[in-house]
């Protein structure tokens, strides 16, 4: 990792390109010749039906590619939203078979200390939204007396 950081710092550009980039065009050749090869190949041995699904196939293949570089244009905020609504949809769906599901897996002792963890959780999320509210509350006509006695 060192030497790596240490040519991209104090390289040439020549040394540079010629470490970095000329692997990657080797590569995307051998793979252009590759599919060049199959396509050869297989257009001896296969009948036109199965041309046609190769062709298809590899459409979709295209397809694909295009909508995923698409979707890696959308900000991953977007994309972790929707996946959470998503699964939170079907998690609500599936919630009494999931709670049933862990509940036989688990053994008895561990059920009901994820009982008393899920009850504690629950009244101390419950106290900390009513505090909450009560200090904006408590804000808010604090905010609203400030105005009314200025305004008056």
């Amino acid at each position: 990792m060192e030497k790596t950081q240490e040519m991209l710092e104090t390289g040439s550009y020549g040394s540079l390109i010629s470490k970095l980039s000329i692997p990657t065009i080797i590569t995307m050749l051998v793979m252009v010749i590759y599919n060049i090869a199959d396509l050869f190949i297989f257009s001896y041995r296969l009948s036109d039906r199965q041309e046609t699904r190769i062709s298809l196939s590899s459409g979709s293949l295209n397809i694909l590619k295009v909508i995923s570089d698409y979707a890696s244009g959308i900000p991953p905020f977007v994309v972790n939203l929707v996946l959470m609504v998503v699964s939170t949809f079907f998690i609500g769906m599936d919630y009494v078979n999931i709670v049933n599901f862990v509940r036989r897996i688990l053994p008895d002792k561990w059920v009901i200390v994820t009982r008393k963890i899920k009850n504690y959780g629950t009244k101390m999320i419950s106290v900390y939204v009513k505090s909450y509210a009560f200090l904006m509350l408590v804000a808010f006509l604090g905010a609203a007396i400030m105005k009314w006695v200025i305004l008056k």
